[in-house]
């Protein structure tokens, strides 16, 4: 009956434990649980999160430029970069980098990698399976709203 009791005890811990880490998460990194973004447009949505569409603007699109593409002995390197006004978006949060096989990325597509600085250019290493990727950039603002860029493909 103690093991019991202990058990019990111990797994109660580990809830608590749980919940408090997802509550600190959530202070820290909101855009973690695009769920419960806040105000203004969620993440991956084209409608405000109250239901209201007045005074929505939303964010500049960055272009993309044709990718350059290397191929080197370890696999293929993607430099990536875009143009954009330079204060074209004053809420600014972050960009989102899409990476795909196919050109139609999906709702839930995941990003690749979040920036969260003013940067123009990134480059990727991939693995010596080459092919070919298509990307596209994300512009979000503070508010969550986002604009999306054009498609480009990086061919080997």
């Amino acid at each position: 009956m103690k093991q019991i009791k202990l058990k019990v005890f111990i797994l109660i811990i580990v809830i608590v434990v749980f919940l408090i880490t997802v509550f600190v998460l959530f202070k820290v990194r909101p855009e973690l649980f695009s769920v419960i973004a806040p105000a203004g447009l969620g993440p991956d949505e084209n409608v405000p999160n109250n239901g209201s569409q007045e005074n929505i603007t939303l964010p500049t699109a960055a272009v993309l430029k044709d990718p350059e593409v290397e191929i080197q002995k370890s696999g293929m390197v993607v430099k990536l970069s875009w143009e954009i006004e330079e204060d074209a978006n004053p809420d600014f949060l972050m960009y989102k980098i899409y990476r795909d096989t196919d050109n139609d990325f999906t709702l839930g597509a995941v990003p690749i990698v979040e920036i969260p600085l003013k940067d123009r250019r990134i480059h990727f290493d991939l693995p010596p399976s080459v092919q070919t990727y298509y990307y596209k950039i994300v512009v979000i603002d503070k508010d969550y709203n986002r604009a999306d860029s054009n498609i480009v493909i990086a061919e080997p």
